[in-house]
């Protein structure tokens, strides 16, 4: 997260780190996340199950 190294993280810094992981989050991306988005992510699989 500490992109410029100097051993804090700034606002902009934390901000970009979290809107990769929500990138990664959102499989079909679509700009918002679905509870199994964020279910298959926590779980490894990348992508949400298929409806049951």
């Amino acid at each position: 997260m500490d992109a410029d190294g100097d051993g804090t993280v700034s606002l902009p810094e934390f901000q970009v780190a979290h809107e990769r992981i929500f990138k990664a989050m959102d499989s079909n991306k679509d700009g918002k996340l679905t509870q199994e988005e964020m279910r298959a992510f926590m779980h490894g699989t990348r992508s949400p199950a298929p409806p049951q």
